[in-house]
């Protein structure tokens, strides 16, 4: 395989041919049962970048009917009872309706009166498109009552030239010629400051008056759906929106909406209905792909593998294969963590050199007025053989010592338990099984810290990893395996054949998607700059929480807060963060401890989770008070301030393990 079968990663960058061939289905009911655009329920789609709405919404448009009947449109639209007419709101480029010496009020009537020629071209371009294709009668009277019926929609007279016999093609070119006018004055209005335009129809009438037209007049289109495929919703300013949004509200048979937009797209739900708000499951349905992707988790795992296996066939020399094992495909170390660790102990350490672990402890232990038992107290946590033991005997020293327990008896005692691990037994106690317990919970994380230690990058290695740091992104997916397969041909491998991708590929990788995610999600303005600042800071303070001498939870990579005392700039650059991915907010939260109220729970996105070092699971969780919340997410806080919050959470965590002072006014964990 020479050719990388990710390059592509952005459906946008698809011919109709490449994204029929790249489909893939939900396992279960399918995308229909999320936005079937037969329904008269218009549906926001929404999320991140790359959760696969413009890949959705092209397989519903008419194109690929088409693809899929073998090339013929007409069986296409009479057997799934709908057409999908595709839209990209980029399109209008939205940034020309406005300024130009042109009041607000006559750029929103110039804009409404486009979109309605926009769409009716559309609309008419389509059934001229079928008639031809299809050899169907383009003189029948259902087709001169159709075109007259459409021009009868219009305030304006609409004139077709006398020589012209195909009505269809006529009202074409009209719809044509009438953007292109449009196009030129909008495009000249900077320079002349004036607009010779004349509106010459209600806003409503094409977008629903065409469709209508055709099922009315047009046997062909008895029973079809005329489904408006909007995409990239986010291009348009809220005063475009209140437009779209008053289509929405005033739809009418047989006509529906599938919107799609990133989350941050959704700028208002107004419209220009007398200040009526459309309303969900009322006006409009909201469906967050991500949200879907999450509720099933091993469905969306599913998915992602038919996704890979899907781009492998396209591009695979062989042709395709009836199974491809995808976690095959992926070099993984050899050897258990404990193995593992003992390897990268002996290679990086020099003959009888202490290991960096114990020199800090004893250090630690000299500066805090333990120097005397310091030497018994390093033989009992000693265990050369194996460095994760080890280290689990050093963290439960560390435990003993925040509780301010006799650290001689307690070291001892401790040193037995993990005698009996390091033997494969238990033992019969109840406190056995709590120290064997606390071992299984705390090995990756201790296994991390070696790494640390020893100067080693942490390791992210295998499909199921890349499926979990996507973020329940699929692009994410595509991204990563992108870089990995071009470090693979890179170190002279075969990926997906041969001896499989090396770690050293992964590794580097998974470090270039993850940066490329980190730049990606960024937001426009002022605000984006401080969402990656706070990203950074929140990534920054997981990292020495989970290198810290004793972590308080486990991979932790996810915060709880109730939200209350956020000052309005730590809110919105929360906001801004879960708006763009980078923060994923946790469906139903979670009840605090002491008083039950339901707080908020939000996950680092786990694509960030290599650039800070962090564990892909979402197991621990940091419950943070306003003042801690503040402190990383206002832009108005400084580092300095920043960093002596920061002392104050960490001194738990770190010997000697003094308390917080009362500034910092909340506890870390809960």
């Amino acid at each position: 395989m020479v050719n990388n079968p990710f390059e592509v990663t952005k459906a946008v960058d698809f011919t109709d041919a490449q994204i029929a061939a790249t489909w893939v289905d939900l396992p279960g009911g399918g995308f229909s049962h999320l936005a079937d655009p037969r329904s008269p329920m218009p549906r926001f789609l929404v999320g991140g970048k790359g959760g696969g709405r413009t890949h959705l919404l092209r397989y519903f448009s008419h194109p690929l009917q088409r693809l899929r009947h073998n090339g013929n449109l007409l069986a296409a639209i009479q057997k799934e009872g709908y057409v999908g007419l595709y839209f990209l709101c980029g399109g209008l480029n939205s940034s020309r309706f406005a300024k130009k010496g042109q009041s607000a009020d006559t750029w929103e009537a110039i804009f409404s009166y486009y979109t309605e020629i926009w769409f009716g071209r559309l609309t008419v371009n389509f059934i001229e498109e079928l008639f031809e294709e299809a050899a169907l009668d383009v003189k029948s009277a259902e087709v001169e009552s159709f075109v007259n019926a459409v021009a009868e929609l219009f305030d304006v007279p609409v004139v077709f030239p006398p020589e012209e016999r195909n009505g269809l093609l006529a009202l074409s070119k009209y719809f044509h010629s009438t953007q292109r006018q449009l196009d030129l004055a909008i495009n000249n209005a900077a320079l002349t400051h004036e607009l010779d335009i004349k509106i010459g129809a209600s806003p409503g009438r094409l977008v629903f008056g065409v469709p209508a037209a055709a099922a009315r007049n047009l046997s062909t289109f008895s029973g079809v759906v005329f489904a408006y495929l909007l995409d990239e919703y986010e291009n348009l300013t809220i005063e475009q929106q209140h437009y779209v949004n008053t289509l929405i509200r005033e739809k009418r048979r047989p006509t529906t909406f599938l919107v799609g937009s990133r989350l941050y797209g959704l700028r208002t739900h107004e419209t220009l209905s007398a200040g009526e708000r459309n309303r969900q499951g009322s006006e409009y349905d909201l469906v967050v792909l991500e949200s879907t992707y999450r509720s099933e988790v091993h469905d969306y795992k599913t998915f992602c593998a038919n996704i890979v296996k899907k781009r492998l066939e396209r591009e695979s020399r062989h042709g395709g294969q009836s199974s491809w094992n995808l976690e095959a495909y992926f070099q993984e170390p050899v050897g258990s963590l404990e193995e593992r660790a003992a390897l990268h102990t002996r290679e990086k350490l020099a003959a009888g050199a202490q290991p960096p672990w114990l020199e800090q402890l004893q250090k630690q232990l000299q500066d805090s007025g333990f120097g005397t038992d310091a030497p018994e107290l390093l033989e009992q946590v000693r265990f050369p053989g194996s460095p994760l033991h080890e280290k689990f005997a050093i963290l439960l020293l560390y435990r003993s010592w925040a509780d301010g327990k006799d650290l001689r008896r307690e070291a001892a005692e401790n040193r037995h338990e993990v005698e009996l691990l390091l033997e494969g037994s238990t033992g019969d106690s109840n406190s056995s099984e709590k120290i064997s317990t606390a071992y299984k919970h705390q090995r990756k994380d201790l296994y991390a810290q070696i790494l640390k230690s020893l100067g080693l990058p942490q390791e992210y290695f295998g499909f199921d990893d890349f499926v979990l740091m996507s973020g329940f992104l699929p692009r994410n997916l595509i991204v990563l395996l992108k870089q990995i397969t071009r470090w693979s041909l890179f170190l002279g491998e075969q990926p997906f054949a041969g001896e499989g991708i090396s770690l050293k590929a992964q590794h580097e990788g998974v470090r270039e998607a993850s940066a490329w995610f980190f730049s990606e999600a960024k937001g426009l303005g002022q605000v984006g700059d401080d969402t990656q600042r706070a990203i950074r800071r929140l990534g920054g303070l997981f990292r020495d929480m989970r290198f810290s001498d004793k972590p308080v939870e486990v991979g932790c990579s996810t915060l709880t807060t109730d939200r209350q005392g956020l000052t309005r700039s730590a809110a919105l650059v929360l906001d801004a963060a879960i708006m763009h991915s980078l923060i994923l907010e946790v469906p139903n939260g979670r009840r605090e401890k002491n008083t039950g109220t339901l707080q908020h729970k939000y996950q680092l996105n786990p694509m960030l989770a290599p650039l800070f070092d962090l564990s892909l699971a979402r197991r621990g969780q940091a419950g943070f008070s306003a003042t801690e919340m503040n402190a990383i997410f206002d832009p108005g806080v400084s580092d300095s301030a920043l960093g002596a919050i920061k002392e104050n959470l960490l001194a738990r965590m770190c010997a000697p393990f003094r308390l917080e002072s009362a500034s910092s006014q909340g506890k870390l964990f809960e």
